[in-house]
């Protein structure tokens, strides 16, 4: 049998997910392999664990700047003509009609890409959002000092009388 160099065949599913991995890293976030729900030995799978089958290959983390919290991505990696078993079906729309999860299916390093962008762009919100929450801590201590100086001026001023 003769194979193909690698760049004049279609990339394998472990390929895209290697380069996807590679371009998420780049950018800050944690990946964690999610199949661990199961094994296989002598050709047979079995269920380890607590992941259900069907869950996302990859579970991404970022993190998210001042809160402790992290943005988290499912992505399930196919090539260009892979298809979703069954259970993967089942276990997205579970995700979604649950939990409100989206798992983004992804068959290139483009569409990872944009993963990366709109991530981008919520972390850029999230950073004008705790600005603007400082700016108003800010002011409102400002008000406060002010209300308190006419306070004590209010308080200091002797009423005069005339005789």
């Amino acid at each position: 049998m003769t194979r193909l160099a690698p760049e004049l065949r279609p990339a394998s599913e472990a390929e895209i997910e290697s380069s996807v991995s590679g371009l998420l890293l780049r950018y800050g976030w944690y990946p964690l392999k999610t199949d661990a729900g199961q094994v296989t030995r002598g050709g047979r799978t079995r269920k380890r664990g607590h992941i259900e089958t069907g869950f996302p290959d990859m579970t991404y983390l970022l993190a998210l700047p001042g809160t402790g919290l992290c943005l988290a991505a499912l992505v399930e990696t196919k090539t260009e003509k892979g298809k979703l078993r069954p259970s993967q079906v089942e276990a997205h729309v579970k995700l979604q009609r649950q939990y409100g999860l989206a798992v983004h299916i992804v068959r290139d390093v483009a569409e990872a890409t944009a993963l990366v962008t709109e991530a981008r762009q919520l972390v850029g919100a999230l950073k004008e959002a705790q600005a603007l929450r400082e700016e108003v801590r800010r002011l409102a201590a400002r008000v406060d000092e002010l209300l308190d100086e006419r306070d004590n001026h209010q308080i200091h001023k002797v009423p005069q009388v005339k005789l």
